[in-house]
């Protein structure tokens, strides 16, 4: 079944139709409710479970009818032929509500902070229980589709993909290297020394501060090219530096993208020790100095 709405749970939750519009509910246990049921769309759960989630204190007749008047606003948005209803279970159907949730794995979703964001229910203790332990588990995937993507940001060379997705990354994990890198790269890509090197201190600063750790061999060699980057003196009109490799340019790679990503998809063999992959024999000098000009300064 093709999804008709589709449930934003990474960051702040919003729900929205194929048109993108947003769907509103009155209250938030109505909301949360059907984020219960679509993060494991087609589950089945027991009516006295999804009343000691929402209603814990309430007594047992009072829970029933706020779980059915919860229901009936749920229907309301899904429609009735999607929440199968039963004596003792309740279950949407599954594919009706696509939960980004589901497609982590594919690196697919739209990652714009952590599960549920600021998103509180009062007097729902055992509902802000599952959803701790929720974001605990989906945080690893997080932080791996989105290093995913922005490797397939850098592979076309599209940093502000990449500088999107690494401060995401920063703020669900402030000692995250991976994310550094990203700010660093993207900073660096667009002439921006002073900003990238910024990053770098105030990472340093705090790995140091909290662990006592200091960055990785690769990572100080990235900021000191930088550092060095900005002391170089200008080079004389027309005169190319035999070290154009080294340097972290502002370059803007006009239909180029392919040969960048098999560059990059070879400087990555080589990183990890693999035979690099086949790199086109057509790309120029120029061209390849470019691309090379970010790769071979994380690795050098």
């Amino acid at each position: 079944m093709a999804p008709h709405l589709h449930l934003l749970s990474l960051g702040v939750p919003l729900l929205l139709t194929d048109a993108g519009e947003q769907i509103r509910f009155r209250t938030r246990k109505h909301f949360a409710l059907l984020i219960r049921l679509a993060v494991e769309g087609g589950r089945k759960f027991t009516r006295d479970y999804l009343m000691d989630l929402f209603w814990p204190d309430v007594p047992a007749a009072r829970a029933r009818h706020s779980l059915a008047q919860a229901l009936t606003v749920v229907k309301e948005k899904v429609g009735r032929e999607h929440l199968v209803v039963q004596r003792t279970s309740i279950a949407l159907v599954p594919g009706v509500v696509d939960a980004d949730v589901r497609r982590l794995d594919s690196c697919e979703a739209e990652i714009r902070g952590p599960f549920l964001d600021g998103f509180e229910v009062p007097g729902a203790v055992q509902f802000e229980q599952w959803k701790d332990e929720w974001r605990a588990r989906l945080m690893p995937r997080i932080r791996d589709c989105l290093v995913k993507q922005m490797d397939a940001g850098r592979r076309t060379g599209d940093f502000a993909t990449v500088e999107r997705h690494a401060q995401v990354l920063l703020d669900l994990d402030p000692l995250s290297e991976d994310a550094v890198r990203g700010l660093i790269e993207a900073r660096a890509w667009v002439g921006d020394r002073t900003n990238a090197l910024k990053a770098f201190g105030r990472f340093e600063a705090r790995l140091a501060e909290e662990l006592g750790a200091k960055p990785s061999a690769d990572l100080v060699r990235i900021a000191d090219l930088l550092r060095e980057g900005r002391r170089r003196a200008p080079q004389p009109a027309g005169q190319v530096s035999e070290r154009c490799e080294r340097r972290f340019e502002a370059e803007t790679l006009i239909g180029r993208e392919r040969e960048f990503s098999q560059l990059y998809d070879a400087w990555l063999d080589v990183r990890r020790g693999a035979p690099p992959s086949r790199v086109p024999k057509r790309t120029t000098r120029s061209a390849s100095c470019r691309s090379r000009s970010w790769p071979s300064s994380s690795s050098s």
